[in-house]
């Protein structure tokens, strides 16, 4: 059966992942088209052309400098937003896919808008739960979306913790509804062939010989950033030839306040502002580990994206880390300094492990986490919805 499949992100909160899921899809003979809006962050986004992309979302808010306005941006957008609707659903009347795939649900009155019309065309719909609880939703969102998540004929979870933990938090959705597929690898187009942790060391300025550690990502609170820096002094001050590299873009003046203190540690070097897609492997292949000391998490396409570089890595005891990690990896308890300061020691202390368990990252998500595995398991999962 060759579907014709609708992946909608308005916001496009997850360009990357999406992009992965649409080309896979495109490979395996489906006619994807992905709705979303401009990437204001990058220009460089990893699209083909085995899909189609339109921007019907945020007309006239694609300016980069908006960026650093983000309370004016979040109010544009929630006024904008169901126009963005609208058009969609104009267009569904009049050409209807098989299956409409919500990726992010961000405003969900209006959300229940789009999926009653999408029924009326006889369209299926498909909502992935990328977080049980995301960051950004209030406890109003939260409840409301029970609504949305009860009226969509699928619902797509990353691990079976979050389909757990998401029946827990609604108890009144048909559990029968549920498709466990894990999150799509990314993989980095970008690597050049002959990249090698010296090489990437030189680029970035750090020493061949030490033991690197890598935060990356952008800057939040939920991400734990606090406790890594406490947990890398202590580990320092008893092996002073660690090196953390932290990559990313602070959220809010509370995380700029940080970045900066953290400048000043011994051995700590900040890369701050958002890092563009082509560079990305340069922090990962300079790194031996890459830490994830997360307070608040369900699932990390950033783990993902470490394990497919080959890299060991450090996750705290949340959502579904531990699954991803399968054994291979250290875990911690969140918010916990001193448990992550003996894990980083253990890594550093034994590079041989930790040099395998990089290499079985790389075999874990060739096994799991390939696009060609995700987009069977979900073409099954469209499938079956459509029945």
């Amino acid at each position: 059966m060759s579907l014709t499949v609708w992946q909608l992100d308005p916001a496009q909160l997850t360009p990357y992942y999406n992009i992965a899921l649409c080309d896979s899809l495109a490979r395996l003979g489906c006619h994807v088209r992905y709705i979303a809006s401009p990437y204001l962050y990058s220009n460089d986004l990893p699209f083909t052309s085995n899909f189609q992309t339109d921007y019907l979302y945020f007309r006239g808010l694609d300016y980069p400098w908006l960026v650093n306005y983000p309370r004016l941006r979040r109010m544009l957008r929630g006024i904008s937003y169901p126009f963005g609707h609208r058009e969609v659903i104009t267009q569904l009347r009049r050409t209807p896919p098989d299956i409409l795939h919500i990726q992010w649900s961000r405003v969900p009155r209006f959300d229940e808008w789009l999926i009653r019309e999408a029924k009326k065309q006889h369209v299926s719909v498909v909502h992935t739960v990328h977080n049980v609880i995301s960051t950004f939703a209030s406890q109003k969102m939260v409840n409301a979306l029970e609504n949305v998540y009860a009226q969509v004929d699928s619902l797509v979870v990353h691990t079976e913790v979050s389909r757990k933990e998401l029946l827990q938090l609604y108890p009144s959705i048909d559990p029968k509804k549920f498709h466990v597929i894990p999150l799509i690898a990314n993989h980095n187009t970008h690597v050049p062939p002959d990249a090698s942790m010296e090489q990437a060391r030189e680029i970035l300025q750090l020493p061949i010989d030490a033991t690197v550690f890598l935060f990356f990502g952008a800057i939040r609170h939920y991400k734990g950033l606090d406790v890594l820096l406490s947990a890398f002094e202590e580990a320092r001050n008893s092996h002073p030839d660690l090196h953390l590299v932290i990559a990313g873009r602070p959220d809010s003046e509370t995380d700029k306040a940080l970045l900066q203190s953290a400048e000043s540690q011994i051995n700590v070097h900040v890369h701050n502002g958002y890092i563009p897609y082509e560079r990305v492997w340069e922090y990962h292949v300079a790194a031996d580990v890459v830490i994830f000391p997360y307070r608040q998490i369900t699932q990390s396409a950033a783990l993902i994206s470490a394990m497919d570089f080959g890299r060991a890595v450090i996750v705290t005891d949340l959502g579904g880390l531990p699954e991803t990690v399968d054994g291979n990896g250290w875990i911690v308890h969140p918010e916990d300094p001193h448990a992550l300061c003996v894990a980083i020691l253990e890594a550093a202390e034994n590079r041989e492990r930790t040099l395998q368990m990089g290499q079985r990252s790389a075999a874990l998500i060739a096994e799991k986490y390939d696009g060609s595995v995700i987009a069977r398991r979900t073409i099954q999962a469209y499938e079956e919805t459509i029945g």
